[in-house]
């Protein structure tokens, strides 16, 4: 098992999304909770086992307007805009990511694939504004979940677009 490089979690550079165990997550919570100039967004899977959920929890927290109309083309859209919360670097962490979309697991593969062109796009913002920082927009998303999860969301993720740790539980 790999250690967690906290610095791949919030890079600017590929991978965007990462896969981590629980009790690997654990481990760095801390850390990551104390960087600086961090925008995090924390998610329970539990509250996103329906595509129309996982929607709901994302407007809310990164303030979509009351128009988004629950699709991958709005979401794409407006996860690439987030106007309202200028940050050099947003990390969003997925926690019982296991729990994610249970009930159209037929979305999960779709979603990896949005989440990782969504840190695609941020990587090469350059310069939005002094609020965004002056280079580069990380945006990245951690997945914690058990280790047969994290294999199955690996398995569903487009190919080399994924880190993973801590895939074998102590």
């Amino acid at each position: 098992m790999e250690p967690v490089n906290v610095d791949s979690i919030i890079s600017c550079n590929r991978p965007w999304l990462h896969l981590i165990s629980t009790s690997e997550f654990e481990m760095i919570d801390q850390t990551i909770t104390n960087l600086d100039k961090q925008l995090i967004h924390r998610f329970s899977g539990i509250k996103m086992r329906t595509l129309d959920e996982l929607f709901n929890v994302y407007q809310q927290e990164f303030q979509f307007p009351s128009y988004f109309g629950y699709n991958w083309p709005g979401f794409s859209e407006l996860m690439e805009t987030l106007e309202n919360l200028p940050s050099p670097s947003h990390l969003t962490i997925i926690e019982n990511a296991e729990q994610m979309l249970v009930n159209d697991p037929g979305e999960t593969k779709t979603f990896l694939r949005q989440i990782n062109n969504i840190g695609r796009y941020w990587s090469t913002s350059v310069g939005l504004s002094k609020d965004w920082g002056s280079g580069s927009v990380s945006f990245n998303t951690v997945l914690v979940a058990d280790s047969l999860s994290i294999q199955k969301f690996a398995n569903l993720a487009p190919q080399g677009v994924v880190e993973e740790v801590g895939t074998a539980e102590n």
